[in-house]
């Protein structure tokens, strides 16, 4: 299985104080259950929206705050992901 991290994202917006404001989700293609925290993922060339806990069930993934926010200034920025 070849498996690519592509985006990372927080759905719930924040406020100037930080904090959380809205309630937006997205659909996991895992489970089918609704996730503010949505990994895009590309598994054997196939696009999905994974949620953070599903991340960690499908490909083993645990990234803690720390290592999602350098995966979000590297897509900011366009570098290299993984």
């Amino acid at each position: 299985m070849t498996t690519e991290f592509i985006a990372y994202y927080d759905l719930r917006e924040e406020d100037m104080a930080g904090n959380k404001i809205s309630d937006e989700y997205k659909t996991c293609d895992r489970c089918g259950r609704k996730h503010s925290k949505v990994f895009i993922v590309k598994i054997n060339d196939k696009m999905l929206s994974v949620g953070k806990t599903c991340c960690k069930k499908l490909l083993g993934w645990t990234l803690n705050s720390t290592q999602i926010h350098g995966l979000r200034m590297r897509m900011k920025n366009n570098t290299n992901l993984l």
